[in-house]
């Protein structure tokens, strides 16, 4: 997919959505299978509240039982770890969002990128 139309179904408000085979083992190591890792940055004013009330009860009610740990990607302990684990997928780093969503599913990673309706 280029990068133009990528942009243009994150803009349209559209999800990219991959289920990505999990990453050698050292990846591995950083993301454990029982956690959902959401990495935002905290000037999107928008991404805690879709968090909360719209991304993590849908994951839950869709049989999604992972707990979840928080990144805040301006920090750069944080943005290093979110570039990890998407170099780890080989996720393009020509996709650009405000908020990340890793979600493991048995021997997969679930990428959601934005803010996908219910």
């Amino acid at each position: 997919m280029s990068v133009r139309r990528a942009q243009a179904l994150l803009v349209a408000g559209a999800a990219v959505l991959l289920g990505i085979p999990h990453a050698p083992a050292e990846a591995a190591a950083n993301q454990p299978d029982d956690v959902i890792h959401i990495f935002f940055s905290a000037g999107c004013s928008d991404c805690w509240p879709y968090v909360e009330d719209v991304l993590l009860p849908s994951l839950h009610a869709g049989g999604i039982a992972a707990s979840s740990e928080i990144h805040d990607y301006t920090l750069p302990l944080q943005r290093t770890r979110l570039m990890e684990m998407a170099d780890a997928i080989e996720l393009p780093r020509s996709i650009a969002d405000s908020l990340y969503v890793f979600v493991p599913m048995q021997d997969q990673t679930l990428v959601i990128l934005g803010h996908v309706p219910p």
